[in-house]
């Protein structure tokens, strides 16, 4: 993928879109009934990117998104498949997060709330923490029952997925149409209606931003929450999937101390399936589960010293919904819970662990940005 300043990104991007609102057949801004087209850029460097997830730049226009927005996405290839064009908005395959209200805890530094001001932007990490996270819902997030929505919207290792946004409707204006990254090659038609565009207008068929997960996907020693939750024993077993939970206790397979309450593995399973809604104690024990579970099993012992802050912090506080004990996730060790899931997902002292290693590629791919690869064909 092309890599630019995030400054100069947004800039070209937005020059983009100046002139394709300019060049439109019809007006999109606020002030005609529909909000502002949304920007999306992938952001890479500092961790923003692993085998299992990706972070997606938001940028509102001139009349904000002050509903709040939708996230949708789909691997390139699938696009590509499909004829060139997105999944219909009811198909089970379409990846879709919406984001709206007050969010209790984010991967990143998180907003006051999900909503947008004028030009206002938001940077957004796809992956699994977005189970713990509150204002969501969708892909990723946590349906009530312990279980992701949708598990195939769990982003694979080397794999190049593509983007697109839209601001949700108010009393005061229409949702906004779809994010665009140029200008339309004919007519194309959009949602809502008023969002069909001509020759020159912003192009919203296009598959958008594109981002990629990390395409070294062999060797290394640890596994996401995601994986040891569905791993497990009873409702922690997904399909066809064995029980590969170890011994970290000197014990039975699955029994796991958490501060100095020791859980079975049936209360430790029940504990990866529930919902955090704000409590930090689930959001933090979510993780360590998963880094003691990294320790045991391919001997990821590096990350001790957060391992010990988090039991240290946790103590004899029983965790829902064994106990009732809660916390606010803004009282947690500053940047422990996000230590730990860098851990989990290979970007800490340890690498991430192959399911397969013999599916690892063999060679480096050249992953490049829709817009440049489309360049090349027109």
């Amino acid at each position: 993928m092309l890599k630019r300043s995030r400054k100069l990104a947004w800039s070209l991007l937005l020059s983009l879109g100046a002139l394709a609102i300019a060049s439109s057949a019809f007006a999109q801004g606020g002030s005609q009934g529909n909000y502002d087209p949304l920007t999306l850029i992938c952001i890479s460097g500092n961790n923003s990117q692993g085998q299992h997830f990706v972070t997606i730049g938001v940028k509102a226009g001139a009349s904000g998104a002050p509903a709040g927005f939708t996230l949708q996405w789909m691997k390139l290839s699938d696009w590509e498949v499909n004829g060139g064009a997105w999944f219909s908005s009811d198909d089970p395959r379409l990846c879709k997060m919406s984001f709206s209200g007050q969010p209790s805890f984010s991967g990143n530094a998180g907003p006051t709330r999900w909503e947008l001001g004028a030009y206002g932007e938001v940077d957004i990490r796809i992956g699994d923490q977005l189970f713990d996270e509150t204002g969501v819902s969708g892909a990723l997030a946590d349906d009530g029952t312990g279980h992701f929505t949708s598990p195939d919207c769990a982003l694979e290792c080397g794999t190049e997925y593509v983007f697109r946004a839209f601001a949700h409707a108010s009393r005061f204006n229409g949702r906004s149409c779809f994010s665009f990254v140029g200008t339309a090659a004919g007519n194309e038609t959009g949602s809502p209606f008023s969002c069909n565009v001509s020759f020159g207008g912003p192009e919203v068929v296009e598959p958008g931003s594109s981002c990629s997960t990390f395409d070294d996907c062999g060797g290394g020693c640890t596994f996401t929450q995601g994986y040891w939750k569905t791993h497990g024993p009873g409702d922690c077993s997904n399909g066809n999937n064995a029980n590969v939970w170890c011994d970290t206790n000197g014990g039975a397979p699955g029994i796991m101390t958490l501060g100095t309450v020791t859980y079975t593995d049936t209360q430790i399973c029940s504990i990866l399936n529930a919902s955090a809604k704000g409590n930090g104690l689930i959001i933090l024990a979510h993780q360590l589960i998963a880094a003691k579970f990294n320790a045991c099993n391919g001997g990821a012992t590096c990350d001790g010293a957060d391992i010990a802050t988090a039991d240290t912090f946790i103590g004899t506080k029983v965790i829902p919904p064994v106990g009732t004990a809660s916390v606010k996730s803004n009282t947690l060790p500053a940047g422990l819970v996000t230590s730990l899931d860098n851990f989990n997902n290979g970007l800490g002292c340890a690498l991430h662990c192959a399911s397969n290693p013999s599916l690892s590629p063999a060679g480096t791919l050249q992953k490049m940005k829709w817009s440049t690869l489309k360049s090349h064909y027109r």
